[in-house]
């Protein structure tokens, strides 16, 4: 249908605007079907959790339906309470947000004026680019590499004068690599005496088997410029209802609270967020079926000479033996989704997000298949 409002006069749109990075997520599963017309469509592209949400979490949003017509609770009191629990640290230290994304938007209103910048490492999470750039900061990063150490010393050679703000994932979307613990102290110390904050990013913490990465509360402490954040969309399987939450000092949080809009998560969100975290057991099945998805992965990989980086996430960067286009093409029509990730810079890679066994070995036929095809 063409389109029927007539033309606006806008406003002039600021130029740090028109040329901010637009963030393309994973292609939906209802896309796919409409494009294609085909069903049984497995989406392994967002890095979400296979086993779907929390059984507690679907219990308690269930119960909440009935209350729809009041308005949230705008302080999340209950969800913070529960959260400043499982961190040992005081409910003012809590912030929860419309997923993590707006914490990290928050932050960036709240602390960079126009000409201010912000650092990240090399590839990290495009949300850190986007945030950045819409607000006027300039957002920098090293080039990728996969020596840790190599890579945080040029990124601590990016920080300067109008630096205000340093991401560091751990670990990071969408290579999976990690800061151990002596690399991660090394940042915090150079970065201790300097009005920068550092945001410690653990979205994907609880999937981590390395024992070097450190917990997300190992240096709060000792670090007053330092926030932490993590979410409810990856291990607890709500990635629908954009929750994530930041732990500071409230000093820090204070800026952010002002800006924030008053009823940033929906009260569904704030129910299944609190069901989801005392959800021990959900959260024991999902590290089990994404340790065993992720040896089976690496495994198959192996034996099909793809070369990919080692992962502490619930997904891994695959390099493609070609371009990865018609490979990405070939396994939407087998009804896979996986995830180009050229917007990083990584024009010859696809991320695969690890699903149930079913799911992983049904991605490994397909690919196999589209890979022939290339040969």
């Amino acid at each position: 249908m063409a389109i029927v409002a007539p033309r606006p006069q806008l406003p002039q749109i600021p130029s740090f605007i028109q040329a901010c990075a637009t963030y393309q997520p994973g292609k939906p599963i209802e896309e796919l079907e409409r494009e294609l017309g085909i069903q049984d469509i497995i989406k392994l592209a967002s890095n979400e959790n296979p086993l779907g949400p929390s059984p507690k979490a679907l219990q308690a949003i269930t119960a909440g339906l009935k209350n729809l017509h009041l308005y949230p609770d705008a302080s999340h009191y209950r969800l913070r309470a529960a959260l400043a629990a499982k961190f040992s640290v005081d409910q003012e230290e809590v912030m929860v947000g419309n997923g993590s994304e707006e914490l990290f938007s928050l932050l960036i209103r709240s602390y960079c004026r126009e000409g201010d910048n912000t650092v990240g490492c090399g590839a990290a999470f495009l949300a850190y680019r986007v945030c950045s750039q819409v607000h006027g900061a300039e957002y920098r990063e090293p080039p990728l590499t996969r020596d840790p150490e190599q890579e945080i010393m040029a990124m601590l050679q990016l920080i300067d004068a109008r630096t205000r703000i340093v991401f560091l994932p751990n670990p990071n979307n969408p290579t999976g690599t990690y800061l151990n613990r002596t690399l991660l102290k090394k940042v915090l110390d150079h970065l201790k005496d300097k009005p920068v904050i550092v945001l410690l990013d653990y979205a994907y913490r609880e999937y981590a088997r390395a024992k070097d990465l450190p917990g997300p509360m190992e240096f709060y402490k000792d670090y007053p410029n330092l926030i932490v954040t993590g979410t409810f969309s990856k291990i607890y399987g709500l990635g629908g209802l954009r929750v994530g939450y930041g732990v500071a000092h409230p000093d820090l949080l204070l800026p952010l609270r002002k800006v924030k809009m008053p009823f940033n998560i929906s009260s569904l969100g704030l129910e299944g967020a609190l069901a989801a975290l005392e959800d021990a057991d959900h959260i024991r099945r999902s590290i089990e079926v994404n340790g065993l998805g992720m040896e089976f992965l690496e495994k198959e990989f192996r034996r099909l000479g793809l070369d990919y980086w080692p992962s502490q996430g619930n997904f891994f960067l695959v390099k493609m033996p070609s371009d990865p286009k018609p490979i990405y093409e070939q396994m939407l029509r087998a009804g896979v989704i996986l995830r180009p990730v050229a917007g990083y810079g990584l024009k010859q890679e696809l991320r695969i997000s690890v699903g149930t066994m079913e799911e992983n070995k049904r991605m490994v036929a397909s690919l196999e298949k589209a890979l022939r095809g290339q040969a």
